[in-house]
């Protein structure tokens, strides 16, 4: 049986957060620290680490974590603080955790972190969770899906994990592990042994029933759908013209297989040619439907990865979600009440998480089998895990 203690703190001084943290966690000896802050601890990253060394009263454990838009534990979310949770598996578990640096070209970054990730293992692992920087070249990271295909090819492993976040500045995320900062850099933790996992990705959205089709793309940049161009064709069927205001929300549906749809939004605009940046590269003859926003969806996510992962069978030691900051953007004092919600159907079982700028996670069928793990947009992946 594993074990595992969640705690969070809200101390504005990086040491001092990080160290109080540790300090909560020290006695379970945990073998791996899951760790996500806000970006406002930028000044001092190495303090935040070092501080918590030091309330663990140790370097051993494995830190795995990055920044987030906002950070949550249980149904308590903070725009400023430091989420943590030490797991421990009482030496059931193998983990090995592998930093790519200089990961520009995520996808080949990706390759080389998995396939060192399984020698390190001597396997392929049973389990694996990545995290990324969100922020490449002034924008969200485009080659998230890319990535996403590379780890389930090389892995084939349960996956879950997301594009590190700022606080909506989309100008610097961070990968934090090994004692360091990251900025551009794609961390890998794998577990190979003894483990039990469910993990679903739920957004609420109801697609609308008109199928768009990609006619001409670059890359990210939709120009024309459906005959029209891009932003008009959002236009027409949302009744609202989109704006750099819409970053982040505004989803658009793909269809994948077994009934299931993955989100990608906007992340740019381009007044003179009416093109659409979006967070995911999208070929021609790409079928999409827009989306309408409804506060409502913000709790209807969550019940639905809750229903899926049925945790009331499942009996977790510990759970971990990923969610994306479009969808408080979006939905605001309905998604503090999903968390809420989150946290009070999950009492008793230790979680954090972060708002992401992307989410990495498989769909659960009603049969209880996960497919590969998918790269989304506005979506929160939820999962639990026990030994």
């Amino acid at each position: 049986m594993m074990q595992a203690r969640a705690t969070l703190s809200i101390r504005c001084d990086p040491w001092r957060a990080g160290f109080e943290v540790g300090e909560k966690l020290a006695s379970l000896k945990p073998e791996v620290v899951f760790l996500f802050c806000t970006i406002h601890y930028e000044e001092d990253f190495l303090g935040l680490l070092e501080g918590l060394d030091e309330g663990l009263g140790t370097s051993e454990a494995l830190v795995f974590g990055c920044t987030g838009d906002s950070v949550l534990m249980g149904g308590e979310i903070a725009t400023v603080g430091v989420a943590a949770m030490g797991v421990t598996s009482q030496g059931t578990l193998k983990w090995s955790l592998h930093v790519e640096s200089g990961a520009e070209d995520g996808p080949q970054a990706a390759r080389r972190g998995a396939e060192r990730l399984c020698e390190e293992l001597g396997g392929r692992p049973d389990l694996a969770f990545v995290l990324a920087d969100g922020v490449h070249a002034g924008g969200i990271r485009s080659d998230g899906a890319e990535m996403v295909e590379t780890l389930n090819q090389i892995l084939g492993c349960p996956l879950m994990g997301g594009l590190a976040g700022d606080d909506r500045q989309f100008r610097r995320t961070f990968v934090l592990t090994k004692g360091q900062f990251w900025p551009s850099a794609i961390a890998l933790l794998g577990a190979r042994g003894p483990v039990r996992a469910a993990m679903h990705s739920a957004s609420g959205f109801t697609p609308l029933e008109e199928v768009g089709v990609v006619e001409e793309s670059e890359g990210n940049k939709l120009f024309r759908i459906s005959g029209q161009p891009a932003q008009e064709f959002l236009r027409d069927r949302l009744g609202k013209t989109a704006s750099e205001g819409d970053v982040g929300t505004m989803p658009l549906a793909l269809s994948v297989p077994d009934g299931h749809f993955v989100l990608r939004t906007p992340r740019g605009f381009d007044r003179q040619t009416g093109a659409l940046h979006v967070s995911g590269n999208l070929l021609p003859g790409t079928e999409i439907r827009p989306c309408e926003v409804d506060p409502v969806f913000a709790t209807e996510g969550v019940r639905e990865d809750l229903s899926r992962l049925k945790i009331e069978e499942f009996k977790p030691d510990f759970a971990l979600s990923v969610t994306c900051a479009g969808r408080r953007w979006l939905f605001g004092q309905s998604y503090d009440l999903a968390v809420r919600e989150l946290g009070t159907r999950l009492a008793g079982i230790p979680m954090i998480g972060f708002l992401s700028f992307g989410e990495i996670g498989p769909f659960r069928g009603l049969d209880g089998q996960m497919s590969p793990s998918y790269y989304h947009n506005t979506t929160l992946v939820l999962g639990a895990f026990g030994g």
